[in-house]
Parts: structure tokens; C-alpha cells; sequence
């Protein structure tokens, strides 16, 4: 069980059910803490528990009480309390609950809420607290995670930064100060105590957080100016003039210049380009715009310092301290975190694209060297093919055209299969017709024109019937002639299933290519094709055409794309002979289905002239 407990002093006067409490003395109501729980249980909802105590003379006060109560499947144990000091009236609740519920903000926050609005409504004003309280605990612990991780991802990335550009953290005097004060009891703790970690460098770990933004204010004091002097080599020219005995005014005049270079001094975290790097852009560009103008410190700007330093430092120690946390306040929390997470990816991109390394520079040297080295390969392979006479180029949009457009099996192939294209519309059809049919005999409806339907399929067809057919149920006279055994509700949903690829792969070829169709056999068929294309001298690549019935794989054709060779001549060509066995091996399933089902759509048509 988890614990809420919390205690608050009466108002000296309260009112409960129109019942008049005077709360300053021990001749309080006797039965005071019954009501006050019943006011409770009201304003949670709850009329109808038993409320437990123990009285063993007529005239004990009854000073604790108890009550168990189900809100939401969740089991709630009320304890309340009275304690008299005095003239202080001291009203006390312990709330135990069997928590199941990954809802922060759920029944039992919900609950405590209406708690202590109970006794916001008796109690004196700042008088009131929570002395226990598991569920702020869980609020305050997941919150705090997110700060933390907000607060250690500022650390890394200004530690990654520092270290790719100087190789080193920096510090201000101010906050090296601060560094080394907070770690003083670590370091000198006797026996090495704490050791196992001591040739990390944790300095930024030791600058409290309410100070960690003040990093990115870092001045960089040997930048060089336009002379190529920096501040420290300013100074040890003052202290020469001051060894010679320099003139006064010479002296001041250095002092002057220095005072200037440290008001000049560049932030460590700008990254802005220099007007070297600006004047080299519009050289080679044109513009200045491929420069990266967005650095640290506009990336984490003024707003962001603000945010933590005036918000999220406030939020942190209010969790730190388990001050009660309200739902709004939470979200507002998690949101700023949010926030600043998308800070810190913009900062982690930038510095992914301003620094490289030597070994990525070597890497990207080799794979350019790579490139040149495969395009003079290329050019010189093409050189030598045309030397030989070759025309077969070595080019995947030729080859992919010529499959296309050249190869007359292939050719031959999309021809047989192109009048597949309208099956799905015709069935589309078929099924709105068999839909008003069914629809007309379940709501025997129109019996008349149940002997035009038969009378339709029976002209249409040309058909003999046997005259005990002609009293057979609509339904299976229209399967027995019009469908001749097919499986129409499977075809309808074949078709169906279907429809995307269908609609999308007649008339043209390429090496996604996939068609199928249902055949009146109740068999269903499908080529589709397999195989990659890299045209390479010498090479040969074998595209696959794959026949499949019932969806199990039946019999490969392959089609040989070769590409020709200068070293032992031979030209490029594409033999695709192999497509014309698998045209014999379909095409008369494909024309007795297309005619099948034209046949029986045109027999629908006239039927639907009826509704």
C-alpha cells in the first residue's frame, strides 16, 4: 500500500450540513470527525460506506475513524484523525492505496485533489501539509529524470565543442573558483577514498546549475588582432615598458590598447564566419549564403539563458525539494525540456558540420580519389569498347529502355496480357449486378422479374435447359448456367485484393512489372518479375520472369541482357527468346478468361436494364 498523509488545523469556526462548529477548545463536538469524513466522502463521490470507529462509553469523543472505499477498480483506505492541543484542533487523513495506475495524473492524483479541497474548505490558510505523499514522489522523480537529461546534454555538447576546437575545457576565474571549492572535500577525502574515477575531468559537472548557461559567455583570450598580437602578448610589452621605466604616457597608451583587445575579445562559442572566410565564399560562390551563419550562441540564445535561468533552475529545485507538483505545472516542465532538446539537436548539427577530422579529411580524400580513379576506369573501358566496334552502351536506361521497348518477345508478352487490363472493371460490375439480385430474392420482391432474369441468361447464352433446372432457386440457376461452376465470390475477391497492381501494370514493362488474373478454372495466375541491372564490360545479368499459380511458385524464364566484350570481342546483346514459351504456356488461359468474363458481364448488363 502507498501513503498520502497530510494534517491541517481547523478554522476556529466551521460550518458542515447547515451544523454550526466551534473549533477552539476541547468541548468540540464529539461526533465532529464523523461529519467531517462524510463531507469528505461527498466530495469524492462516495455516500454509501461504512464509516468505522471504535467507542466504548457514551461519552468518548471519537478521535479516529476509518473508511475503505473503490474509486475506478482502485482500493482507497481512509484513516482521519482528531488530536486536541489546546486551543488547536489538529484534523488529520492517512490515504492508502493499492496503486496500479502508470497515470501519473490519474484516479488517485484526482483523488488527492479533492482531499485538499476538503481541507482547503476547514482549515486555515497555510496550515495545511503534506507530510506524505508517494504519488508527488513519482511526479517529482520522472520530471527530475528530464531536467537531468536536458542538463546533461548542455554539459556534453559544450564539452564536445570545447574539445574539437581547443582541445580543452575553459573556464572563467570566476567559475574555475567555483570548481575547485565544490570538489575540495572530494579530492582531499583521506585514503583515496573516492579515486576510482579521479583522472576524469569533471569540472562542468561541479558548476551549479543555476550557473552552467554562464559557460557559454566565455571570452577567448588569445585571440590574435588584425597585428597578430593577443592580449597576453600585450601584456608582457606593458611589463617591458614598465622594467624600462617607460614613459607614463607610453605605458598608458599600452594599457589603452589592452583594455581594448578584452573588450574585443570573441566569444569562445562564436562560430559566426570571419571576414576571411566571407570574402573566400563570394570568390569561389558568389554569395556568402553556403556559410553556416547559425552558431552556438544563436542557436542557444538569450531566450534560452532566460528560460533557464528564471524557469527551469525554479522547477528543478522545486522538484529537488518534493514541493507538491500540479498537473499544469508538470506539463509545463516536460515542454521546456522538449524545447531545449531541439535546441540541442540544432547545436549537435552544427557541430557535426563544423569540425572534421583529420581522418575523416584522409577519408574523404580517398573516396575522391576512388571516384576519379573508377570514372577514368569508365572512360577508358567505354574507349575501348568503341575502338572495337561495340554499340551496346554500358547504361542501365538503355538496357531498361531496350527491355522495354526493343525486345519483341517481350514485346509479344505485354500484347497477350494487355486485354487482362478491364477484368477488374467488369467483375466491379458483375458484382453490383449479383449484389441487386441477392438484395431482390432475400426481400422476395418483384417476383416477375425472376423469370425475366432466367429467361435473359437462357437468350443470351443460347442455352438447353432441362425444365426441372428452370425450378431451381435463382441463385443456383444463375451459377449453374450463367457462372458454370466458377467460384464468382472468390474471383470478386481476387479482384478485389488485387486492385492496386492491377490497374497499375498493363500496357508497359519495366523490373517491377507484376500482373496477374483468375481463371474460369477457379485457378489464379500471376508473372512477376526478379532481377537487378549493372551494366559492367564483360558482364551478364539474367532477368527473371516468374510464373505462379495458386500463389506457388511454377516455372522461371529468363531473359540475358550481355553486355559485350572489347578483351575477347563480342558484342552486347538481349535474348529474351524464353518469354515466347511462357506466351505459349498462358496465353490460352488469358483469352478464354477475357472472353469468359466479357461474355458475362455483357449477360449482367442486360439483367441490371431490369432494376
Amino acid at each position: 500500500m502507498s501513503k498520502i498523509e497530510i494534517i491541517g488545523r481547523l478554522k476556529s469556526r466551521v460550518k458542515i450540513k447547515g451544523k454550526d462548529y466551534q473549533c477552539n477548545d476541547v468541548n468540540l463536538d464529539k461526533d465532529f470527525l464523523i461529519d467531517f469524513t462524510k463531507n469528505l466522502l461527498g466530495n469524492l463521490g462516495q455516500s454509501d460506506n461504512t464509516i468505522q470507529y471504535e467507542k466504548f462509553f457514551d461519552e468518548e469523543i471519537i478521535s479516529k475513524v476509518k473508511v475503505n472505499i473503490l474509486i475506478n477498480d482502485q482500493k482507497f483506505d481512509f484513516i482521519l484523525s482528531r488530536d486536541i492541543f489546546g486551543n488547536k484542533v489538529l484534523i488529520g487523513c492517512e490515504m492508502n492505496v493499492e496503486s496500479t495506475d502508470d497515470n501519473l495524473f490519474g484516479t488517485v492524483y484526482n483523488t488527492k485533489i479533492k482531499l485538499i479541497e476538503t481541507f482547503n474548505r476547514f482549515c486555515e490558510n497555510s496550515n495545511i501539509f503534506l507530510l506524505q505523499d508517494f504519488n508527488n514522489e513519482q511526479i517529482c522523480q520522472t520530471a527530475y529524470v528530464e531536467i537531468h537529461k536536458v542538463e546533461n546534454r548542455l554539459r556534453s555538447i559544450l564539452t564536445r565543442y570545447l574539445m574539437k576546437k581547443y582541445g580543452k575545457l575553459l573556464l572563467s576565474k570566476s567559475l574555475k573558483k567555483e570548481v575547485d571549492d565544490y570538489s575540495k572535500w572530494f579530492r582531499k577525502e583521506v585514503n583515496g577514498k573516492y579515486n576510482t574515477f579521479k583522472r576524469i575531468n569533471t569540472d562542468y559537472a561541479n558548476i551549479d546549475f543555476l550557473k552552467l548557461p554562464k559557460i557559454l559567455e566565455l571570452k577567448d583570450s588569445s585571440s590574435i588582432d588584425e597585428n597578430g598580437d593577443s592580449i597576453v602578448s600585450k601584456l608582457t610589452d606593458i611589463k617591458e615598458l614598465l622594467d624600462n621605466d617607460a614613459d607614463v604616457n607610453d605605458i598608458f597608451a599600452q594599457f589603452r590598447l589592452i583594455e581594448e583587445a578584452v573588450n574585443n575579445r570573441e566569444y569562445i562559442f562564436d562560430g559566426k564566419p570571419s571576414r576571411e572566410d566571407e570574402a573566400e565564399a563570394i570568390n569561389l560562390f558568389g554569395t556568402t549564403d553556403v556559410l553556416n551563419h547559425r552558431d552556438i550562441l544563436v542557436i542557444l540564445d538569450d531566450d534560452f539563458k532566460s528560460c533557464w535561468e528564471n524557469k527551469l533552475s525554479k522547477m528543478r529545485n522545486m522538484i529537488a525539494h518534493n514541493k507538491p507538483i500540479c498537473k499544469e505545472l508538470y506539463e509545463d516542465i516536460i515542454a521546456i525540456c522538449n524545447w531545449m532538446h531541439e535546441k540541442f539537436n540544432e547545436c549537435d548539427a552544427y557541430i557535426e558540420s563544423s569540425f572534421y577530422s583529420d581522418e575523416e579529411g584522409v577519408r574523404s580524400a580517398l573516396e575522391d580519389m576512388e571516384i576519379e580513379k573508377e570514372r577514368y576506369e569508365s572512360d577508358y573501358v567505354e574507349q575501348q569498347r568503341e575502338s572495337f566496334g561495340i554499340e551496346f552502351p554500358l547504361s542501365e536506361d538503355y538496357v531498361e529502355t531496350a527491355l522495354a521497348e526493343s525486345c519483341p518477345e517481350i514485346q509479344n508478352l505485354i500484347s497477350v496480357i494487355n486485354g487482362l487490363e478491364n477484368i477488374g472493371i467488369l467483375l466491379d460490375e458483375i458484382g453490383s449486378c449479383l449484389y441487386e439480385v441477392e438484395d431482390m430474392s432475400i426481400n422476395e420482391e418483384a417476383p416477375d422479374l425472376d423469370s425475366e432474369i432466367r429467361k435473359i441468361v437462357i437468350e443470351e447464352l443460347e442455352l438447353e435447359i432441362e425444365p426441372d433446372d428452370n425450378k431451381l432457386d435463382l441463385d443456383l440457376f444463375i451459377e449453374k448456367y450463367l457462372f458454370q461452376d466458377l467460384n464468382i465470390q472468390d474471383a470478386l475477391h481476387y479482384y478485389s485484393e488485387n486492385k492496386n497492381y492491377l490497374d497499375a501494370n498493363f500496357d508497359y514493362f519495366d523490373l517491377n512489372f507484376k500482373v496477374g488474373w483468375y481463371d474460369i478454372d477457379n485457378t489464379t495466375y500471376s508473372i512477376a518479375v526478379n532481377g537487378e541491372i549493372f551494366p559492367e564490360n564483360g558482364g551478364i545479368d539474367e532477368i527473371r520472369f516468374i510464373l505462379s499459380i495458386d500463389e506457388k511458385e511454377h516455372k522461371t524464364y529468363y531473359v540475358q541482357v550481355n553486355y559485350g566484350d572489347y578483351r575477347d570481342p563480342s558484342d552486347g546483346d538481349i535474348n529474351d527468346s524464353q518469354i515466347a514459351i511462357l506466351i505459349d504456356e498462358i496465353e490460352g488461359s488469358i483469352k478464354d478468361t477475357i472472353k469468359f468474363f466479357t461474355t458475362v458481364h455483357k449477360v449482367t448488363e442486360k439483367i441490371m436494364e431490369l432494376f
